[in-house]
């Protein structure tokens, strides 16, 4: 995980130290709609990149270490369950989204 975290952290300062140059690049096609404020400073920008990795038990809600009543333990024990798959869904789709947002920036040049 940490020579992950530190590959993430090596490929935002490399696109940090072009990004300039990117700017640069549009600059002239964008012509008369070029903003300098629609374009970040660099060291504003670099706090908007992070990763954070934690490694989590997967809860499922068979997972009782408590005495309740068996009524609260099922609806805790669907509660549980729906966190899981709402977490789940939602952690897929923003790896989709950020897949389809890698393809697009490097494959089209």
């Amino acid at each position: 995980m940490r020579e992950f975290e530190a590959s993430f952290e090596q490929g935002v300062e490399a696109f940090l130290t072009v990004y300039p140059q990117y700017i640069e690049q549009v600059r002239p096609e964008l012509n008369g709609l070029f903003r300098e404020e629609d374009y970040p400073k660099a060291e504003k920008l670099r706090r908007k990149f992070g990763v954070k990795l934690e490694v989590l038990p997967i809860p499922t809600g068979n997972d009782f270490r408590v005495q309740m009543s068996a009524e609260e333990q099922a609806r805790v024990a669907r509660e549980i369950d729906s966190n899981v798959r709402q977490s789940w869904c939602a952690g897929r789709r923003i790896f989709g989204a950020g897949c389809a947002m890698w393809s697009r920036t490097w494959w089209t040049g």
